[in-house]
């Protein structure tokens, strides 16, 4: 547990961590913290387990310094063992001199905060459930059951006489009177319920998968329900109550206000910002804060907003500010019409200077969205969002755009126009859906496909026609160019040619597995013909770079095919093998080696030790037919981050090489492998990696912790 201090971020004190037995050990060493402390007053409380206690324990804030702590539990099993109970929480709460302190282990204790001593101990678990622990290699555990079965972590709720409480180990939701600690009614089950968002006066709010409800503190009826709609997803993160008001913050971005007393929705608030998942919500100085995964960000009330514009209409109620204010708050309520409406009164010179990029912004988010809303409608936006569009990122948004009308209103010739502007624009573009990011070449060819399935066949003929065409100039570009259009059309049997021209630049280049990439992508194709021309070239290349074996076996694959076929240089089928037969057959008797390939074998040398630790992670290459494999085998060493190859028959190493990977990961060992042709594809710790074992060499790598 550590303090910092607010202004300087500096540490000021810390307590707990690794318990040494030295006298350099830091107080309360060898501590579990279920949790954050909770601060009253001139104390700070907190729950803590060692040598199988808990106690809460009441700290200086200053220093950090234990002032009293109280014993409230023993646990069956050591924290250190028990993996279940480390993943809860225990925060307490204070209130009318009581401290209420959860303990992960089925009870809720109440201690008296003057004298420190126990009130009540109640056990909200039923009697069966105490022993419904499991055993995993002879050590006690908390039962496991799935994270999404559970409550998710709230701290007790003292109100009035009452406790209310959401247990992470049990499924109920607990009522219990303050002073004794008695049940207050009958235990009433979790049910579809997600967490406790809070209590007001005597009502228990609980936000659930469906919805919200709300139940009587007296009796543990439900007084009130309300599901969500269809449309707003589920619960993204914690509400937060303000003003007899329930703010429920949903997948979908919107923001639900509840009336707490009847359930009434009052207002359905739009994350201004759909790229900014929503998360835990507070409220804070009128500003919404939500806190994701993805996040802190932060936007005003409705409240907020109205009172700040009643404040500027008392200076001039046509002000542009104003006006601009007014289409803020009703775009945030998707009305859409009304909001283009006041922008369209404005004049972005007259407002201030620091709002004109979010006059812009706010503009063509309103002109999309009424777009959107309607595709077989409003022409003239259109043309005003082509006006009013200027940076780059707008131009390609609004091409996307005017890619999804074309579809939807079937102009499948304009769909492929504006498909083909955006095939041009920088590949670092980025196609933003919900909370989906697509690289736009991907969201390219996904938009081609389904335009190509909904054409008829004279449409598909005019398509083909307009992709050979752009194919023709685009032979003449440079190789990313080309690239990037087999990325976008390469379903198209338009794009072979271009296809084509990069397996004959890769193999002039003498590039390996770029060849072999391109080579397995003509296989793959429907025709016979360009199946055999791939065999043919993979034939080649092989041969090429001494992969004799590999060679031989690509030319009996080609002999199944019609020997009439024509696949390279002019040459037949049948005139091609008979040309690499003898070729290839004088070269093997040369490279001769004898083949060891055990892939069912494994062979443990026992000693006096009942039990043995591999150190190294053997590669399973058996997906591949190629006998590139039949000789070599791969591995990856753990603990030294290297992977190998080896030759076993002469007990030769062929090839090593470091694995990278970052100080930070928070991925654990070897992970898993895939070969394509003569590449390995390996996932280890945090890092994607491709090996080109031809050229002995890594092609690239990603990081999968980093965002992409």
């Amino acid at each position: 547990l550590v303090a910092y201090d607010l202004k300087t971020g500096q540490p000021k004190w810390k307590v707990g961590g690794t318990r040494f037995e030295e006298p350099f050990d830091l107080p309360l060493a060898g501590t579990f913290f279920f949790g954050a402390p909770t601060p009253a007053e001139n104390e700070i409380y907190i729950i803590g387990e060692r040598d199988r206690e808990i106690r809460v324990y009441a700290l200086d804030p200053e220093t950090g310094a234990e002032r009293w702590s109280q014993q409230i539990g023993n646990p069956d099993q050591d924290i250190e063992l028990d993996m279940v109970r480390r993943w809860w929480i225990a925060p307490v709460a204070i209130d009318q001199g009581v401290i209420i302190c959860p303990t992960t282990i089925g009870l809720l204790t109440a201690i008296d905060r003057l004298n420190h001593s126990i009130l009540w101990s109640t056990r909200y678990e039923p009697a069966s459930n105490n022993n419904n622990n499991q055993r995993f290699n002879h050590i006690n555990q908390t039962s496991r059951e799935p994270l999404n079965q559970r409550w998710c972590p709230s701290a007790p709720i003292i109100s009035g006489n009452k406790v209310v409480y959401t247990p992470q180990d049990d499924e109920t939701l607990v009522c219990l009177d303050l002073i004794t600690g008695s049940p207050c009614w009958t235990r009433r089950a979790k049910e579809s319920s997600l967490y406790l968002a809070g209590v007001v006066d005597d009502l228990i709010l609980l936000v659930g998968l469906n919805g919200v409800h709300a139940v009587s503190m007296t009796n543990g009826k439900t007084v009130w329900n309300k599901n969500f709609d269809s449309e707003a997803g589920l619960p993204s993160g914690q509400a937060v109550i303000a003003d007899q008001r329930l703010h429920v913050p949903l997948q979908s971005g919107q923001i639900w206000t509840f009336d707490v007393k009847s359930g009434i929705v009052l207002n359905k608030l739009f994350n201004p910002n759909p790229g900014q998942p929503l998360g835990n919500l507070i409220i804070y100085q009128g500003q919404f804060l939500s806190l994701s995964a993805a996040g802190l960000a932060s936007f005003e009330q409705k409240q907020t907003f109205e009172a700040e514009i009643e404040q500027l209409k008392q200076q001039n109620a046509t002000a542009p500010l104003v006006l601009f204010k007014e289409s803020e708050l009703l775009m945030m309520s998707h009305r859409y019409p009304q909001a283009l409406t006041r922008l369209q009164q404005i004049d972005p010179a007259q407002l201030p200077a620091k709002h004109r990029p979010q006059y812009q912004s706010l503009m063509i988010d309103c002109l999309t969205s009424m777009i959107r809303s309607n595709f077989q409608q409003y022409d003239e936006l259109v043309q005003r969002l082509k006006q009013q569009v200027a940076s780059e990122q707008e131009r390609i948004e609004l091409r996307r755009l005017l890619v999804e009308r074309s579809r939807a209103r079937k102009e499948s010739s304009t769909a492929l126009d504006f498909l083909l502007e955006l095939a041009t624009a920088p590949a670092d573009s980025i196609i933003k859906t919900g909370g989906t990011e697509t690289q736009i070449d991907c969201w390219i060819a996904g938009q081609a496909r389904d335009l190509w399935k909904q054409v008829s066949p004279a449409q598909r003929e005019q398509f083909n026609q307009r992709i050979s065409e752009r194919a023709r100039s685009t032979i003449m570009a440079d190789s990313e160019t080309r690239e990037r259009f087999l990325q976008q059309f390469g379903f198209l049997e338009a794009s072979i040619p271009v296809l084509q021209f990069q397996i004959k630049t890769a193999m002039q280049s003498e590039r390996f597995f770029e060849a072999e990439l391109w080579l397995t992508r003509l296989k793959k194709l429907k025709s016979p013909q360009h199946q055999a021309e791939a065999l043919a070239g993979m034939v080649q290349l092989c041969e090429k770079f001494n992969l004799t074996d590999d060679a031989i076996y690509y030319l009996q694959q080609l002999s199944q095919y019609d020997s009439s076929l024509p696949v390279a240089e002019n040459l037949t089928a049948a005139q091609f093998q008979e040309q690499y037969q003898q070729k290839l057959q004088t070269a093997n008797q040369k490279t001769q080696s004898v083949h060891w390939r055990p892939r069912n074998l494994k062979l443990i040398v026992g000693g006096s030790a009942r039990g043995y630790s591999v150190r190294e992670n053997t590669l399973d290459t058996s997906d591949s037919s190629l006998p590139f494999y039949r000789s070599l085998i791969l591995s990856v060493d753990p603990k030294e981050n290297r992977l190998s190859m080896e030759q076993p028959a002469g007990n030769e190493l062929k090839w090593s090489t470091p694995l990278r990977s970052t100080m930070q990961s928070r991925s654990s060992g070897f992970n898993g492998s895939n070969v394509v042709g003569h590449s390995l594809i390996l996932q280890h710790l945090d890092m994607l990696t491709f090996f080109d074992f031809v050229a002995s060499q890594l092609s690239c790598t990603w990081n999968r912790e980093k965002d992409q």
